[in-house]
């Protein structure tokens, strides 16, 4: 079956165009964590971390407060809710995830 047949026929040209182009496939780039180009686990990658001293964040993922980015500064000030932070790193990441997605996991347990 051909690509136009089965989107049906009034699709515009454009769109099977579109439909081919590698981007949309997927296989745009290939991952090479070895030099940093990977989504997930690349070999750079921080371990996850979290200091907390007299609630405020002092340390994230290994990088001390003083050498905080703005991105981690952001984060560390007004995200982080220093209360619930023990249990959220305790909590392995698969879990988080699947509790994001699971609709039968109440609301009241991801927002505190």
């Amino acid at each position: 079956m051909a690509a136009d047949d089965y989107h049906g026929a009034n699709r515009w040209k454009r769109f099977s165009d579109w439909d081919e182009r590698a981007l949309r496939l997927d296989n745009f780039a290939v991952e090479d964590a070895e030099n940093g180009f990977a989504a997930f686990h690349g070999a750079n990658d921080p371990a996850p971390g979290l200091t907390v001293e007299d609630g405020r964040v002092t340390a994230m993922d290994g990088v001390a407060e003083a050498d905080f980015d703005m991105i981690d500064l952001f984060i560390a000030r007004y995200h982080i809710d220093v209360a619930a932070a023990p249990e959220a790193m305790a909590m392995p990441s698969g879990e988080a995830a699947r509790m994001l997605v699971d609709m039968n996991v109440p609301r009241a347990e991801l927002v505190r």
